[in-house]
């Protein structure tokens, strides 16, 4: 399974939506889109966040 899927997977699985996604990692919610078609590579870099 790709990265792309696994976020979609996972933010859905916890009933977070794109836009608060996005806010919360420094996002648009159009790059969050894109990663999650995988019509764009996300940078991994971690992040400390309470989701």
């Amino acid at each position: 399974m790709a990265v792309t899927n696994n976020i979609r997977e996972i933010r859905e699985q916890r009933g977070i939506y794109q836009d608060d996604l996005a806010a919360a990692i420094g996002f648009s919610t159009k790059t969050v889109g894109r990663i999650e078609r995988g019509d764009s590579t996300p940078i991994c870099r971690v992040y400390d966040t309470d989701f």
